[in-house]
Formats: C-alpha cells, sequence, structure tokens
C-alpha cells in the first residue's frame, strides 16, 4: 500500500498526515482535459486539453513538468452549436475578438510547471517568452502584448485547478475535516476511478472498515467555505496524487462595481494518455493574426501603412487566393483606407472584383459590406446582371435594404438626363431581383421596383394601376421586407396626380390597413418605421378629407399625430430616408395643435402641445411663442408645469455612492433642471464628449436653475477615478448599483435623460443638443 492510502487510512493522524507529496514518476506523461459550461449571468463552454511529461523533482523536492496546450475551444453562448474559437480548426475562430490571440500564442508551445508537494503550484517558466515570441512575430501592440501578459495568470489558474491541493491547517479528525474558512473535506478510499455526479449527501464509509486491498483510489468530497454553492467531489490516485476525474458545481454571487454577475457552472476533469496532435498551421493563424485589427506589424505609427500593405499584399495573394478570412480582411484594411488613398482603393477595387461571390459568403464580420460594395459598384458600373448574381449572396441580410431603400432607390428621384443611364440599369437589377425564385429575393425588391417602373413611364396610367394591383396582392411579410409602405404612398400621391381620386383614395385605405396591421404586430423589428409611415397616410387622409369637406377629416389628423414618433425609441435612420422621399414631417402633433387652436378647442390642444413637447423637447421656444400667440393672457409657466411637465413619468429614485465613496439620493437634485447621463469609462462616445461635458458642467456652477450628472454603469470605481484624475476631470459622477439603468430603460450608452426640479423626467434623443434643451428647460 502506498505511502498516501497508509497515512490517509491513519485518519487519527496528526495534521502531517495528509501532508503527502505530490510523487509523479520522471518520464510519465498523461494528459488532463477539462470542459467548463456556464448558465448564469454570463453563459460560456470552456474545453482545453493540456499534455504533461514529468521531467522528475528538483533540488527542493517539487515536482517539475513539462506542459503543452493541444486543444483549446470556446464559446460565449453555450446553447449555439458552433465555439467561436477550436483550435482543430482555426479556420473558423472569430478573429475579430482578440481574446482568440490567447489561445493561439500559447497553443503547442511547452513552458515547464513546478508543484511542491502539498499540489501548489511554486513556478511557471516560460510563459513570458511565449508572449514576446509572438509580440515580435504579430507586431503586437503594447497593449496588446499586455492582455496576452495578463492571460499568462489565466494559464496559471487553470493548471492550478487540475492538481489537488492539500490544506495545511484544518480541525477535525478521521474523514471528516474543516479549514479555517469553513471550507469542508470529506475522505474515503475507493475503488471507482470515475464519477458522474456530483453527490455529496452520500454516507462516507471509515477507512478501517475498507479491505485496504482493493482501494486504490482517494474519493474527495469538498464544501467551499468562501462561496456559498461552490462544491466538488475528486479522485485521486494513492500512488501519484494525480487527480483521475473530479466534477465541480458553481452557483453564488459574485457582483463586481455595478455588473451583477451570478457564476452557475459545471466543470469536469479527466486523466488520460499523452494526447497526440498535429502541428498547427502556423502560417495561415500567422496570416489571420498579422490582418486582424489588432496586430500592429502592417501599420505605422498605429495607422495601416499602404507601402507595407501592398508588399504583404503581393507576397500571400498566390497562396490564399481563395482563402474567405484573407480576402474580407483584405478588403476591410483597404476599405478603410479607400477615400484617402489611391493605391489602397486600387487594390481594393480590383480585389473586389476579382473575387468570386462564393468567397465573400462565409461567417466573416465584414462580409456584408464587401458583398453590398461590390453590389453598388456593379449597379451604378452598368453591369446589372452581374449585380444580381451577387445580391443572391446576402438578399436576406440587413445590408440589401441599406443599399436598394437608402441608395439605389434614391436614383429614381431625379429625372436628369445625367442619371438617365444609372436609372436604367437600376431599373433592369430590380427587374431581376423581382422575378427571382428565391421569395425573400423577390420580396426586398418587388415594391421599389413597381415603383420606379410605374414611375419611368409617367403617362401609363394602366401601368400604374397594374402595379398598384401587385402591390395590393403582396402579403404583410413580404411587403414589411419590400418597404413597400413607402413605395405605396408614393404611387397613392401619383394616382392623384393623373386624376383617379376614386382608386387613390381605396388604394389609400388598403395601405392604412397593412400598415396598421404592421404595427400591431410586436415581432416585427422595423415597426416603427411603418408607425411613421402610418402617421403620414393619415395625414394624407386627412388632407383629401378636408379637401372634399367631409366633416371626419379631423380624427385622421388625429390619428397622424398618435402615429407619430413619441420620443428617441421611436425613430430610426431609415424613417429619415422615408421622410426624404415622401416629404413628410417628423410629426403631426402642431399641426394638429394649430388645428385645434383655430377651432377654439384648447382643451385638445393642451394635450397636443404637451404630447409635441415631450417628443421634441428642443420644440419648447417655438411652443411657448405659439402658446403665447394663441393665449395672449395666460402665463405660460403654468400651463406648462400642470400640462407638459406633469404627464411626464415619475423619475426612479436611488441611493448611490459617488467615485469617492459619499452617499446621494435623487432627492438631492430636485431643486433644479438637471440632465442625467449614463455613461462608462468603457464607452468610446463617452469619453469623446467627456472634455465638452466637463467645461459645460463648470459654466453651470453659476446656475441656479440648471445642473448636470452623470452615473458610471458596468464600471469600477478605481477605474472612474483613474480617468477623471488623469484628465483633472470635475464633473460629478455616481456608481451604478446595476439596477437604476433598468429603472430608467437605458438602451445603450450614452443615454441622458431630462428631470424636472418635480422629479419627473423625459429622454433625451442622440443627437439632439442636450445642452441647449436643459439651458431653454430651465429658464422657464
Amino acid at each position: 500500500m502506498t505511502k498516501l492510502l497508509t497515512l490517509l487510512l491513519a485518519f487519527a493522524a496528526a495534521l502531517p498526515a495528509f501532508g503527502q507529496e505530490l510523487n509523479v514518476p520522471k518520464g510519465k506523461e498523461f494528459s488532463y482535459t477539462t470542459r467548463v459550461t456556464g448558465s448564469g449571468t454570463r453563459s460560456y463552454d470552456i474545453y482545453n486539453i493540456y499534455n504533461f511529461r514529468s521531467l522528475g523533482k528538483n533540488v527542493n523536492g517539487d515536482n517539475v513538468f513539462e506542459c503543452t496546450l493541444i486543444k483549446s475551444a470556446n464559446k460565449d453562448n453555450a446553447d449555439v452549436k458552433e465555439y467561436d474559437l477550436d483550435t482543430d480548426d482555426l479556420r473558423s475562430a472569430k478573429f475579430n475578438n482578440s481574446g482568440v490571440l490567447n489561445s493561439v500564442a500559447f497553443l503547442h508551445k511547452p513552458f515547464t510547471v513546478i508543484i511542491n508537494k502539498y499540489g501548489k503550484i511554486v513556478k511557471m517558466d516560460g510563459l513570458e517568452q511565449i508572449v514576446n515570441d509572438a509580440a515580435v512575430k504579430w507586431g503586437l501592440s503594447a497593449g496588446m502584448k499586455q492582455q496576452l501578459t495578463s492571460h499568462s495568470g489565466t494559464i496559471n489558474y487553470n493548471i492550478q485547478q487540475l492538481f489537488f491541493q492539500i490544506p495545511q491547517q484544518y480541525t477535525g479528525a478521521g474523514n471528516n475535516w474543516k479549514t479555517k474558512d469553513g471550507t469542508t473535506y470529506k475522505i474515503s478510499p475507493t475503488n471507482i476511478s470515475t464519477i458522474t455526479s456530483v453527490d455529496l449527501g452520500q454516507e462516507v464509509k471509515q477507512f478501517q472498515e475498507v479491505d485496504k486491498k482493493k482501494n486504490t483510489f482517494i474519493k474527495i468530497n469538498y464544501v467551499s467555505g468562501t462561496f456559498t454553492g461552490d462544491r466538488a467531489v475528486y479522485i485521486l490516485d494513492a500512488k501519484t496524487g494525480l487527480i483521475q476525474n473530479s466534477l465541480k458545481d458553481r452557483n453564488f454571487n459574485a457582483d463586481y462595481s455595478s455588473v451583477k454577475n451570478q457564476v452557475v457552472d459545471k466543470s469536469e476533469q479527466h486523466i488520460g494518455s499523452a494526447g497526440k496532435y498535429a502541428p498547427a498551421d502556423t502560417t495561415w493563424s500567422d496570416m489571420a493574426v498579422t490582418l486582424s485589427s489588432f496586430a500592429d506589424a502592417l501599420k505605422t505609427n498605429g495607422k495601416p501603412d499602404i507601402t507595407k500593405l501592398s508588399a504583404y499584399f503581393n507576397a500571400n495573394d498566390k497562396r490564399f487566393v481563395t482563402d474567405t478570412y484573407y480576402i474580407t480582411q483584405k478588403l476591410r484594411v483597404l476599405g478603410n483606407m479607400y477615400d484617402d488613398d489611391s493605391l489602397a482603393k486600387k487594390i481594393y477595387d480590383s480585389t473586389l472584383f476579382n473575387t468570386p461571390d462564393k468567397y465573400l459568403h462565409a461567417r466573416h464580420d465584414n462580409l456584408y459590406t464587401a458583398l453590398g460594395s461590390k453590389f453598388a459598384k456593379l449597379s451604378r458600373g452598368g453591369q446589372p446582371q452581374k449585380a444580381y448574381e451577387t445580391s443572391k449572396y446576402f438578399f436576406d441580410s440587413e445590408m440589401i435594404k441599406f443599399w436598394l431603400h437608402e441608395a439605389t432607390s434614391q436614383t429614381f428621384l431625379f429625372n436628369g438626363e445625367n442619371e438617365a443611364i444609372e436609372r436604367a440599369n437600376n431599373l433592369e437589377l430590380l427587374r431581376l431581383m423581382s422575378a427571382d425564385n428565391e421569395q425573400g429575393m423577390r420580396a426586398v425588391a418587388k415594391p421599389l421596383y413597381l415603383w420606379a417602373s410605374a414611375k419611368k413611364d409617367s403617362t401609363n396610367t394602366e401601368l400604374l394601376l397594374q402595379n398598384i394591383a401587385q402591390l395590393n396582392a403582396m402579403d404583410e411579410r413580404a411587403m414589411q421586407r419590400g418597404k413597400a409602405g413607402r413605395y405605396a404612398l408614393l404611387m397613392y400621391d401619383m394616382l392623384l396626380k393623373r386624376g383617379k381620386q376614386a382608386e387613390a383614395e381605396k388604394f389609400l385605405d388598403i395601405t392604412i390597413g397593412k400598415l396598421s396591421k404592421a404595427v400591431e404586430d410586436t415581432l416585427y423589428k422595423d415597426r416603427i418605421q411603418d408607425r411613421s409611415l402610418l402617421a403620414h397616410a393619415y395625414y394624407l387622409k386627412y388632407q383629401a378629407e378636408k379637401t372634399a369637406g367631409r366633416t371626419d377629416a379631423l380624427k385622421n389628423l388625429s390619428l397622424a399625430a398618435q402615429f407619430s414618433p413619441s420620443g428617441p425609441a421611436d425613430k430610426d435612420r431609415m424613417m429619415m430616408m422615408d421622410r426624404h422621399f415622401l416629404k413628410s414631417k417628423e410629426s403631426y402633433r402642431q399641426d394638429l395643435m394649430e388645428h385645434l387652436f383655430a377651432l377654439g378647442n384648447e382643451k385638445e390642444a393642451l394635450k397636443a402641445f404637451a404630447a409635441h413637447i415631450s417628443a421634441e423637447p428642443e420644440s419648447l421656444t417655438e411652443m411657448k411663442a405659439l402658446y403665447e400667440s394663441k393665449f395672449p393672457g395666460k402665463n405660460f409657466k403654468t400651463a406648462f408645469q400642470n400640462d407638459v411637465v406633469a404627464s411626464w413619468d415619475t423619475a426612479p429614485e436611488f441611493e448611490l455612492k459617488d467615485w469617492k465613496d459619499k452617499d446621494h439620493q435623487l432627492k438631492e437634485y430636485l431643486n433644479k433642471w438637471i440632465v442625467i447621463d449614463f455613461w462608462g469609462t468603457w464607452c468610446g462616445p463617452c469619453q469623446e464628449e467627456a472634455p465638452g461635458i466637463n467645461q459645460f458642467n463648470n459654466a453651470l456652477s453659476d446656475d441656479p436653475n440648471a445642473a448636470f450628472l452623470s452615473i458610471a454603469c458596468k464600471d469600477w470605481p478605481d477605474h472612474v477615478t483613474t480617468f477623471m484624475n488623469k484628465f483633472n476631470y470635475t464633473f460629478p459622477v455616481l456608481m451604478s448599483d446595476n439596477k437604476i439603468e433598468h429603472k430608467f430603460k437605458v438602451d445603450g450608452y450614452p443615454y441622458k435623460v431630462l428631470v424636472s426640479p418635480t422629479g419627473k423626467y423625459i429622454t433625451l434623443e442622440r443627437g439632439k443638443d442636450w445642452k441647449k434643451i436643459l439651458k431653454t428647460f430651465s429658464s422657464i
């Protein structure tokens, strides 16, 4: 019987009894396979295999191993099938994530691990050299090199988890031990080397009751005293002290700063023979890293160097002529230089046109950008057939909607001779797409084609009516895909201009019906666009009925106001393009308001008045002038407080610490108008506007009616402290409790709200002059 088992059986022995050294014979080779799957705040799946070869012991009696990472695979979402990284298939890795470097740099690179007799790592040698070699080979920046250095610490942690650490101080006797921090161990001999579940309720047999000759493994049940819900079962080889199999369950709260983090994961480890592996394709992986955004080998002073890039491409084009990653990365870096460097532009265009579409169609970030760029250049360049062939590879993406309904569609707004050829080419492209066998292709192009073809033949009313009939025959889903609401309203206008009043009214009612269904569909992600189109459709109906002298015209203007955007959440880029085409308004509330004022309906007019200011706070000065012109003897401030501010939501209460650890509550700030900015030191746009915010905040120091406050989210107090001190910023910063941003419905960063002195608030739209809005409101 080995020394370890003998000492364990002497369960009543003194403290040093379990101090058996890890005893792995020199020359022994083995591997450890581990897998960790998380299902808590973060979902992940991490799989690693390490090879070990014992080099014997050093002069201190410590075990010395040569260790090599031979496989690593991970994904940020455990529920998806594909791994973000699998070193057995590096070509499928997502090299847009710098974390990929952490595994690629250390893959198949041996290093030395020294572990003392208690299973604790004493030292690791060779990791620093691996980092230095990678930094030189790939031309990594100082920041990326530091990332790899930091990952060395992660490797240290991972290796430590592979070896059981014998506690050096504990209380208890026999097979039940407890350490100072409350961690407990239950130890028993076993002849089973594998386990299938973490079962801590099983009764542990006393050592003296077991036949010593049949038990060559040690089973250890572990429950952490530090983290509730952290428990494990280990099976150790009694001869070497090596873990044969282990299962771990963790479920505990690990919130940090303002970030909620519930750790829930399961991990498994098992020992095996030393794994065999084929040498990695370093030629390909070196190329992948070199062309990634986080390598500096082809840059000068941090910016892409066209001379270095040109030489690199000349040397590697033939080798990677059909490699999707190489092509897309080449196009990415050249595309970023397209407008500033003529050689980059030349190489980009040549690569784009000479690369078959099938090599542009793969799982990489720049795929649709490259395909869309090629599609646009071909269509503008008089090659509609080729543009159509390219569209087959990305017709189901959001990018095609951009190219068709923001770019291509605009060529049909102009009737000049200079654009005639481009219009003809684009019309042929749309015809081909509209006749395709694939329903999704037809849906995205057909509404635009129906409008453009009818517009081209401006005297052919029969064609217009035929095209409208085809548009009416499309179902709601197909209409949504192809922006049919926009083109329907354009064709409605064409009917009016051709004297087809009855047909136009019928067509408008059908369009309103379909847009109404789209707006009611909560699963339709672009419904805010159709909501805005519906507002304009009702306005058009109001105009038609008003012209006809119908008494119920006002209800349609009221509906136009009702469906107008009510705030930032109801707006997006495509809606601006819709207004450009339709000559429509962003909101019809002011129209309704003025109409009601003209009728003397003050009560209803003030409702529209309040809704308009809440949705468009930058209009306050204009609305004040309108009110005072309609009601010269009345106090605007009173109406503003009672009808506008009172209609807003109440700002959620909070009690937060500032970055200097002082407590603050919302009520401290409620004697002024205040803008609250949700931001983070990790947020690029937030950093960019910080100098202006600091200057503005300083200017507010003498303002008795206005103030500024910021809340740092997903951040650390020390990060905020470093950021504020580095730039000598003095604007106030509170630290989020990971709840306040959800109460204010923050949907991105930076995110600003305007809070009244009475504790009511509205969200401020990104891109609007929030500083001017604050000053205007505080001056009322």
